[in-house]
C-alpha cells in the first residue's frame, strides 16, 4: 500500500498522509508564497536571511497569515510586502510546514483512495520481475484519471521542496 500511495503522491504532487515539508526560495516573491504539496495543515516557521546574512524569523499574525482554504495554500505578507533578503543564497527564505489530508486513510477523500486502490491492484497484478510483451510501469487509466483530478504543482517548477 505505501508504494501505491507514493505513486499517487508523485502523480498528484500532493502529500496524502500528514508529513512535514521545507520550502526554500532564493528570495521572497512579489506577492504571496504558494505552498506546494496540496492541503496545508499548519506552518511551523518562516525564516529568511536578512541583507546582513543573519537568519531572522517572521511571526505568524504579525508578519504573515496563512490562507489554507486556497488551492494551493498561500502565505501572505500582512504589511503587503516581504522584507529584503540576502541575494545569492538559494535558501534565503525557508518555510517549514505540515501538509496532508490527515494521519489516517479515512482522512483521504474517497475518490483519491479509490485511485490508490486501482494503482495497488495494478501493482499486485504486475508484481513479477519481467513481463514479456507488455509495459508494467504504466498506470491503468482509472487510476491515472483520478490522480489527474487531484493534481497540483505545475506552478512550482522553480521551487525546492524537501523533508
Amino acid at each position: 500500500i505505501p508504494a501505491a500511495r507514493n505513486r499517487a503522491e508523485e502523480e498528484t504532487d500532493r502529500q496524502i498522509i500528514t508529513a512535514r515539508w521545507r520550502l526554500t526560495l532564493p528570495c521572497f516573491p512579489c506577492g504571496a508564497i504558494l505552498l506546494p504539496k496540496g492541503r496545508v495543515q499548519s506552518v511551523e516557521s518562516v525564516t529568511y536571511a536578512d541583507v546582513a546574512g543573519d537568519d531572522q524569523p517572521l511571526v505568524a499574525t504579525v508578519d504573515w497569515r496563512l490562507l489554507a482554504d486556497r488551492e494551493p495554500a498561500e502565505l501572505e505578507p500582512i504589511a503587503g510586502y516581504w522584507p529584503s533578503v540576502e541575494s545569492g543564497r538559494r535558501d534565503a527564505v525557508r518555510v517549514e510546514y505540515t501538509a496532508g489530508y490527515g494521519d489516517e486513510p479515512g482522512d483521504v477523500p474517497a475518490l483519491l483512495r479509490a485511485g490508490i486502490l486501482f494503482a495497488l491492484g495494478h501493482l499486485y497484478e504486475n508484481r513479477q520481475d519481467v513481463i514479456t510483451g507488455t509495459i508494467s510501469t504504466e498506470l491503468p487509466q482509472s487510476a491515472a484519471s483520478i490522480f489527474e483530478k487531484f493534481r497540483v504543482g505545475d506552478e512550482f517548477v522553480n521551487y525546492e521542496v524537501g523533508l
